[in-house]
């Protein structure tokens, strides 16, 4: 009988641990809703996160910011200069955009309760997808700032709870900041809680990577070209249950009612409609030949998450790195991945 190589097991054991802090699942999130308050917790750091709709679904890319050789910055430079309205609202929609990254404390009481249990921060976002917040929210904690700094207080947001305020939806969502009067101290508990690695986060992406998807915007790459993301903390996947658009399998036909959950739109087969754009490609996907399998197995908690069926219940195994659509072992029903809902 073979004997375990202990060098070689010790060296991936401490490898794993290291890095065991920026798997996604293991970062607890606090998304900004209205009147959520909130101590803001170390220092800040900020990047530039455009979003594109890959073949493989929306991802986002972090890059050095719109002066940088970003190829994706790039891109939606030349889309804007055109006269094509459609290219140029793809242009705005890929632009970057800076992202700002925050360790953070809730100070609700179920909130104190919660960090007291896990012992550590959470990072502050505005999307339950996201890592980050934008401009409008930090520009308003800013002028909390200023108006203390002004009246000669202590202006460290580090020192003072702040209100978190969300108002609309979609595009009509107002973010801002209040100043509770509330400065008491943390404790020497609270200031030992592990702080999440902002920079290792906000990390910028692969060159290889945003020129792909650079050429993609451009309709100069195949589905192929597209790289396998990092595996890293700018690809995020799906850390619990996920809300999924439901859509009829190819061969049914429409329901007689709507599902709870709308169907997807489906192109026609590939020969009937005349070549798309680049634009509509972003759009549009080709259906899909196979689906991912469901069916119970030993799972990867790093990429693997477990998911209701809509129409069975069946709990359906999905994998995260695994792009196509899925399909219920049980009932057989077609859901859109969790990554491109």
């Amino acid at each position: 009988m073979g004997q375990m190589d202990m060098d070689r097991f010790e060296q991936r054991q401490e490898a794993i641990a290291a890095n065991s802090g920026l798997e996604f699942g293991d970062i607890p999130k606090l998304v900004v809703t209205q009147g959520v308050v909130v101590r803001l917790i170390g220092n800040f750091t900020s990047a530039w996160e455009h979003f594109v709709n890959m073949p493989s679904g929306a991802r986002p890319y972090i890059c050095e910011g719109p002066e940088s050789d970003c190829p994706i910055c790039r891109a939606a430079q030349q889309l804007a200069v055109g006269d094509d309205p459609v290219q140029q609202q793809l242009a705005k929609d890929i632009r970057a955009k800076e992202k700002f990254f925050f360790n953070v404390l809730d100070r609700s009481p179920i909130g104190k309760s919660q960090h007291s249990q896990s012992r550590v921060c959470s990072i502050l976002t505005q999307t339950p997808k996201g890592f980050s917040i934008g401009s409008q929210l930090f520009k308003n904690i800013g002028n909390v700032v200023r108006m203390r700094k002004a009246t000669g207080q202590s202006h460290d947001p580090n020192t003072f709870d702040i209100m978190l305020t969300k108002v609309g939806t979609g595009m009509q969502t107002q973010y801002g900041a209040q100043f509770t009067g509330i400065t008491d101290a943390l404790t020497p508990e609270e200031l030992a809680y592990k702080q999440w690695p902002l920079e290792d986060i906000a990390r910028i992406s692969p060159m290889s990577e945003r020129q792909v998807a650079a050429d993609f915007i451009l309709g100069g790459a195949s589905v192929k070209q597209e790289t396998k993301p990092a595996a890293n903390i700018n690809a995020p996947r799906a850390a619990g249950p996920v809300q999924m658009q439901q859509r009829a399998p190819a061969v049914a036909p429409p329901p007689a009612q709507p599902p709870r959950m709308q169907p997807q739109q489906r192109m026609q087969p590939a020969q009937a409609p005349a070549p798309a754009p680049a634009v509509a490609k972003l759009q549009i996907k080709p259906a899909q030949a196979t689906y991912q399998s469901t069916a119970p197995r030993a799972t990867d908690p790093a990429v693997d998450i477990s998911v209701p069926c809509d129409s069975c219940g069946a709990d359906m195994i999905i994998s995260m790195e695994d792009g196509r659509d899925i399909q219920c072992h049980s009932c057989g029903k077609v859901f859109v991945h969790p990554a491109k809902s």
